[in-house]
């Protein structure tokens, strides 16, 4: 990546202008550096994306261990009282 050249500069905004001002000044033009910097951002726009897949895995196997967590209390409470007190129970409901 080399730095856009005047002819390129009404496609950029103020903002944008002053970002590459800022780089130029950083890497002291060297177009090895801006590769470098790009290929770190790339990077950590790559990892960011993991993240947030890791992250939403994460919630989904939360709230996948509460409902197990849910369901083994209650066959916990059918073991305690006994499959017919649960039945008769079920029954009475009805």
């Amino acid at each position: 990546m080399s730095f856009p050249t005047v002819a390129a500069a009404p496609y950029f905004d103020d903002e944008e202008l002053r970002s590459l001002e800022r780089l130029r000044a950083l890497t002291n033009g060297s177009n090895d550096k801006v590769e470098i910097l790009r290929s770190s951002a790339d990077l950590m726009q790559n990892l960011e994306r993991k993240l947030e897949f890791l992250a939403n895995d994460n919630q989904r196997l939360l709230k996948e261990s509460e409902e197990v967590s849910a369901r083994n209390q209650r066959l916990l409470a059918m073991t305690k009282v006994g499959p017919g007190a649960v039945l008769a129970k079920k029954r009475e409901a009805k």
